[in-house]
Parts: C-alpha cells; structure tokens; sequence
C-alpha cells in the first residue's frame, strides 16, 4: 500500500455543474509551475526536494 496524505477542502456551488474550490494552504498548481518553470515537473520535484531517491522526494511525489 501507498502511504498517502489526504486534504479536505471544502466546495461552494455556484450553479450547476460550476463551483469554487478552497485552495490548499502553502502550494502551488501544476498550471502555475508549468508557467513559471522552463523544465518539466520532474526535473522542477528534483530541483525543489533533492535527488528522486531521497526521502523528502518521496514524500512528495
């Protein structure tokens, strides 16, 4: 089994099928790295939390 950390967050409906999210404290989106960054989201985790073998990578993969 995988060792995983859940989050809940609350949604607002706003009409059918459209809502609003509760954003996760102290994180950033895929859409926001993948502007900001000129490598891929591997190479940004490795640069961020160290080698792909470390523990802190593996937290957060």
């Amino acid at each position: 089994g995988l060792e995983l950390y859940q989050y809940t967050y609350r949604v607002i409906a706003t009409s059918p099928g459209c809502g609003v999210i509760e954003c996760v404290p102290n994180s950033r989106s895929r859409e926001d790295i993948g502007r900001n960054t000129e490598v891929g989201l591997f190479e940004y985790f490795r640069h961020v939390y160290g080698k792909d073998d470390s523990i802190k990578f593996q937290k957060v993969k």
